[in-house]
């Protein structure tokens, strides 16, 4: 169900009503003078609450995300600043699982961009755009649970360094992976 000026929302159907409205209206209110923003659309809205901040995660159409990141400089601040949150896009990714399931009509091989690590890998990049992603390094601890450090790019540092604990919140809830995000040192 795709959200935007003309559609309906039914009430029964949406879990995070309000926050999917307060949303719709803003994108809107930015989105009423500019003819790149006009055919977006968003899928759904996530509320993560991240040490005292709010981030909203708006989930996107996996077609529409390039046009999301191209216009992303243009009504990202403005929409935080209407919503007071922290606002992530992430891409509509979807991924198959190893085996087909019985009785699926084809039973052919699933490319890598249907692995749960591809999609995993994809809702990285699209939580942290326009930064870039320098490293990344998987710590396994004795008891046996892992914790992946992020590390961006030092020249977005002004602008990601209040951001980091968010993307950590957001992206352990979208793929349940104990994450931390750092900014490159040098």
């Amino acid at each position: 169900m795709y959200f935007n000026s003309s559609a309906k929302i039914r009430p029964a159907v949406m879990v995070g009503l309000y926050e999917m409205e307060a949303v719709t209206a803003a994108f809107n209110e930015i989105a009423a003078g500019k003819q790149e923003l006009k055919d977006l659309k968003i899928v759904s809205v996530k509320d993560i609450k991240a040490e005292g901040t709010s981030v909203l995660v708006l989930t996107v159409p996996y077609k529409q995300i390039n046009a999301f990141h191209n216009a992303q400089a243009q009504f990202l601040p403005d929409l935080e600043k209407k919503l007071n949150a922290q606002v992530c896009i992430v891409g509509q990714h979807r991924a198959f699982p190893k085996t087909p399931e019985h009785g699926r009509r084809f039973k052919a091989i699933r490319n890598y961009g249907r692995t749960l690590r591809s999609v995993n890998d994809a809702i990285l990049d699209d939580l942290v755009f326009p930064t870039a992603i320098v490293g990344k390094r998987i710590h396994y601890d004795v008891s046996g649970k892992q914790q992946t450090r992020v590390i961006l790019d030092k020249h977005d540092a002004t602008r990601v360094e209040e951001r980091l604990n968010g993307f950590g919140a957001a992206y352990n809830r979208l793929t349940g992976l104990n994450t931390v995000f750092e900014v490159a040192q040098n």
